[in-house]
């Protein structure tokens, strides 16, 4: 079997044949970039931490190297002799020995604008700074470590890493930049605990709640507060412009006022806290509490009116009762007129019929003649 006119051998050659002429053959190339660094990187944080005041902040990234040629593949394929002295004397440079072997790449960090100038307080460096013994396919691992030093800065600006790439020689061969973006940390971390988170109350009326805030930013700042409540419910903070130091906590106080309503069944009503500061007009939610509002309020109209109600009922009552009473009294004197004619018709049938005394002819005579025969009685006496 007849082995390739060309071999993988002799495409490697080719190859770095051809770097080779471009490396030592003048070039122009920009003032922003020379390619001979060559990297590429990606973020290993899923999401880019925010930079801190005065501490360091850590960005770990991943470097691949992506060099024209793979040292290690070329060692390995070629022998000393062949890379060292015969290829010299093909090409006719003696210098060009410097790219046979591992190269340097060196790290410098700054940041900068969004018009590529220096930002004005903020400061990034790198580590490592140097990698040593690197080739195309080697995959490295470096931290960028960023922080802040003044109250206003540029909240958007962006690491600028200059990569620098040295042969064997130690001599630069090009360079080229990566750029990662950069966010301040808002300057005014504020905490809020509440000592009670709910309470009960009726309606139309006050209650209060105790809340411990706690300034966990940097520097010292003014707070204000905006309460959301739901309902109708309305709250308010005693103290409006709260200085507060960095770690200091001070205790405040919400009152909230809850709606005129006659009867509540028991409602929850949240109330949304937010804080902004001096620094830092952006409104922040930081907590919530929660009111719930049950029973009976008799509001001065309220009163009115069921006083109103009630003299209603009363004259209503009496009414009914007079003309209950009037029923009665007519109701009596039909009796008594009944038991007049009924006592008339008893005499006038005992003359005709001459019915013994005080004999009833019925039951109505009878009852009657108990109800006089007491008074007779009397008149003998």
């Amino acid at each position: 079997m007849k082995k390739p006119f060309i071999t993988s051998k002799y495409i490697t050659i080719i190859l770095f044949s051809l770097f080779l002429l471009m490396a030592i053959s003048p070039t122009i190339v920009a003032e922003e970039e020379n390619p001979g660094g060559k990297v590429a990187f990606i973020v290993k944080d899923k999401v880019l931490p925010q930079v801190k005041a005065n501490e360091w902040t850590d960005i770990n990234i991943t470097v691949y190297d992506q060099y024209d040629f793979n040292w290690t593949l070329l060692d390995a394929q070629f022998s000393d002799f062949t890379m060292f002295v015969m290829w010299p004397i093909m090409f006719g440079d003696l210098q060009f020995a410097r790219y046979l072997g591992y190269t340097t790449i060196e790290f410098e960090a700054d940041v900068i604008d969004q018009n590529g100038n220096k930002a004005e307080g903020w400061s990034a460096q790198i580590e490592p700074s140097v990698i040593f013994d690197t080739t195309q396919g080697h995959v490295h691992d470096v931290k960028i470590r960023a922080q802040t030093h003044r109250l206003e800065v540029d909240y958007s600006v962006r690491a600028r890493i200059k990569v620098t790439r040295k042969d064997t020689w130690g001599e630069v061969e090009g360079w080229n930049y990566l750029y990662i973006p950069l966010k301040a940390a808002s300057l005014n971390e504020i905490e809020m605990k509440s000592q009670e988170s709910t309470r009960k109350t009726s309606p139309f009326s006050t209650t209060k709640f105790k809340l411990d805030v706690t300034n966990k930013g940097y520097y010292e700042d003014i707070f204000r507060f905006n309460i959301v409540g739901e309902n109708g419910v309305k709250g308010l903070i005693d103290a409006q412009g709260l200085d507060l130091k960095p770690g200091e906590t001070k205790t405040i106080t919400l009152q909230v006022m809850t709606p005129d309503k006659f009867f509540d069944a028991g409602t929850s009503n949240k109330m949304d806290i937010y804080c902004y500061s001096r620094l830092n007009q952006t409104h922040t939610y930081i907590g919530s509490v929660t009111v719930i509002t049950e029973g009976f309020y008799l509001s001065q109209l309220s009163i009115i009116i069921i006083g109103i109600i009630i003299i209603a009922i009363a004259l209503l009552i009496l009414l009914i009762t007079k003309l209950n009473s009037k029923d009665s009294k007519k109701e009596d004197k039909e009796e008594k007129t009944k038991e007049k004619t009924r006592l008339k018709i008893f005499k006038k049938s005992k003359k005709e019929e001459k019915i013994e005394p005080f004999q009833p002819i019925d039951e109505e005579l009878q009852e009657f003649k108990e109800v006089k025969k007491p008074q007779k009685k009397q008149k003998r006496k």
